[in-house]
């Protein structure tokens, strides 16, 4: 099949369940093909995360609400994620 030559391994074990749900909910090929092409990306997308993250060498994942700020009294947590969001790299 052509997707396993493109390299669109995602696509293709996707492939028949949108299929059958294209048929189900009588959705047009369009449809079709643009869900496909969405769980590509963003499979693209997280790949792309994972590799960066590795890349950085950083000791382990955070997430946001993992990590431990400072609590002062005249800090919010938006004014905490304006902080983070101007020390993005």
């Amino acid at each position: 099949m052509y997707l396993k030559t493109l390299k669109l391994i995602r696509m293709e074990r996707a492939l028949d369940k949108e299929l059958t749900l294209a048929v189900k909910e009588s959705l047009p090929p369009s449809e079709v093909l643009e869900r496909l092409l969405a769980i590509e990306a963003n499979a693209m997308i997280e790949r792309r995360v994972e590799r960066r993250i590795k890349e950085s060498k950083l000791p382990e994942r955070k997430l946001y609400q993992r990590m431990q700020h400072p609590k002062k009294k005249s800090q919010n947590q938006g004014q905490l994620r304006k902080v983070l969001r101007k020390n993005e790299w």
